[in-house]
């Protein structure tokens, strides 16, 4: 039972939601237009 819990734990880690996934990548990319513009 727990090795399957944590299992299901780790997959939910190694693949964030689509939301989480989306996020990230519009932190990126505001992170990466901050440093553009300092430039």
């Amino acid at each position: 039972m727990s090795i399957e819990l944590v299992s299901k734990i780790r997959d939910i880690q190694a693949f964030p939601s689509p939301f989480e996934l989306i996020s990230r990548l519009e932190k990126d990319k505001k992170e990466a237009q901050g440093i553009v513009e300092i430039k």
